[in-house]
């Protein structure tokens, strides 16, 4: 059923046969022996190295007539269309049989078996039309033919990401992917030229002709606009610039159940537990009076594990409606009444990391009520096994409510934002004012992902400074005061933007000629 060599050597009632595939494009053949008497016989050998030799069948009171081939084959060169390249996981059928099938190669070639006589075959591949055409072969044919696809129209530009959240004043880059019209996008299929980038608010964002851009200080949501000059199509997506603030607790502490009236404000370490006679809930209190009238996207509780399970845990925060308690009369006793589940985090024995749980609604209905949320975590199973998390007084990895702010109340101003950042231990900057250059000196407790970015104070970026690690110690890196162009900036004020990690720094700076 492959084109192969033969060879038959005979030895009184039997055969031996030995198998070649010269073209070594398969790994098993099946030959079929036909003897007087329409008797058939299949021998299957297997190709791993190209040949099999030694398969035998025993003659008995038959003779041989021949070795039948029953197929015939088609050397199949797929191309594209308009460009001619090769065509590489084209999927092949032949209509009406469809355990005959293939896929092209690299090299856009294949090579399949079909019944002699009129054969129909299909060709399909994503964002190309389904092609089939009609190919006539009989029995001692092993034709080449060549099949061009012509490539689906294209319907529209593909922007990814389709949403993307970013942070006042931090870079950002969107791609722009023609799609076709099956709504398929090809992820090699970038638009290359002719490119018109939009934003649809230059407050909220800038963009420049590549699909990068940078936030801005004013929060909100802009449409992002790509369309090509040269084919006449457009796409959007949206970027909307949040703030993401992380408040930690004013209070915090937990009761024991088997010590009611006893208060452990010293205690570094929030525990939960479930079991009857020893249970444990913890509570956390956070202030948000700085968020009143703020329109928030969401809201996490994260808190940091001390210990890790043996078998996982579920533990559920829960809402507070009480607020009226202090960590330093907290007792089980006189404790806070447990409100609505929130959400439940099954703690795993992987690793000790921040955990998170969903609190966003009743975070919100607390900022537009008495800005003071208090939440609790329990374990609500009656079973053995218990948890101890990070307190506010344990040294590091400490308990934080994490907010995305989509809205503030008061409008946000660059020098806010530079005086609420500049609180940094990590860097400083030698040289300010200066002219022509200033130095910014890092000084880092471990291994670091850093980027160094300049910014006016309109939000746009200048100059691309490091983008990489950097080992553990001190290192300096200076701006001689030139752009990405190597143009010279002019006077005034600049931002360095800082990113140690996933921590974020602005250094404001000023050059003075």
């Amino acid at each position: 059923d492959k084109p192969c060599i033969v060879l038959l050597d005979e030895s009184g009632s039997k055969y031996k046969l030995s198998v070649s595939n010269p073209l070594n494009t398969a790994t098993t053949v099946n030959v079929t022996l036909s003897f007087n008497g329409g008797t058939h016989e299949n021998i299957v050998f297997t190709l791993p190295s190209g040949s099999e030799a030694g398969k035998g069948v025993t003659l008995l009171s038959n003779t041989l007539v021949s070795i039948q081939k029953t197929k015939s084959f088609i050397k199949l060169a797929l191309t594209d269309s308009t460009s001619g390249k090769s065509l590489q996981d084209v999927q092949i059928k032949q209509i009406g049989v469809v355990s005959v099938n293939g896929n092209t190669d690299t090299a856009g070639k294949a090579f399949i078996s079909v019944d002699s006589g009129l054969t129909i075959l299909e060709y399909s591949k994503p964002l190309y039309r389904t092609f089939k055409d009609t190919v006539h072969v009989s029995s001692a044919d092993t034709i080449l033919h060549s099949v061009k696809l012509n490539r689906l129209p294209r319907a529209g530009i593909k922007l990814l990401p389709e949403k993307q959240l970013i942070e006042r004043l931090q870079p950002f880059q969107f791609a722009a992917f023609y799609q076709y019209a099956d709504s398929a996008i090809d992820l090699q299929d970038t638009i290359k030229s002719g490119a018109i980038w939009s934003v649809s608010s230059t407050d909220i964002a800038s963009i420049d002709s590549t699909g990068r851009g940078v936030a801005k200080t004013q929060l909100g949501t802009a449409i992002i606009s790509c369309s090509s000059s040269v084919d006449g199509i457009a796409g959007i997506c949206t970027l909307t610039v949040i703030s993401l603030q992380n408040f930690s607790p004013i209070s915090d502490g937990f009761g024991h159940s088997g010590n009611p009236a006893t208060n452990y404000v010293t205690s570094t370490a929030l525990v939960v537990k479930g079991e009857g006679g020893n249970a444990r809930i913890s509570y956390l209190k956070f202030d948000l009076s700085a968020l009143k009238g703020c329109q928030i996207l969401s809201a996490k509780l994260k808190l940091f594990p001390q210990t890790l399970p043996t078998s996982p845990i579920p533990i559920r925060a829960c809402a507070v409606d009480n607020d009226n308690w202090s960590e330093t009369t907290l007792t089980w006793a006189n404790q806070p009444a447990v409100g609505t589940p929130l959400d439940t985090v099954n703690l795993n024995t992987s690793a000790l990391v921040y955990h998170e749980w969903d609190v966003t609604q009743f975070t919100e209905s607390q900022i537009s009520g008495d800005s003071i949320a208090t939440y609790c975590l329990q374990d609500y199973r009656e079973q053995v096994g218990w948890l101890s998390f990070n307190s506010k007084e344990f040294a590091t990895n400490k308990p934080v409510l994490e907010i995305v702010i989509l809205k503030d109340s008061i409008p946000f101003t660059v020098s806010e934002y530079y005086s609420q950042s500049q609180n940094n231990n990590d860097c400083s900057v030698a040289g300010n004012p200066f002219n022509p250059s200033c130095r910014i000196n890092l000084s880092l407790s471990q291994t670091s992902q850093i980027s160094i970015e300049i910014f006016n104070l309109s939000g746009h970026s200048i100059k691309h400074l490091s983008d990489g690690y950097l080992s553990k110690g001190k290192h300096s890196i200076i701006w001689n005061g030139k752009s990405d162009y190597g143009t010279p900036v002019a006077s005034g004020l600049y931002l360095i933007h800082l990113k140690i990690n996933s921590s974020t720094y602005i250094q404001k700076v000023s050059l003075i000629k």
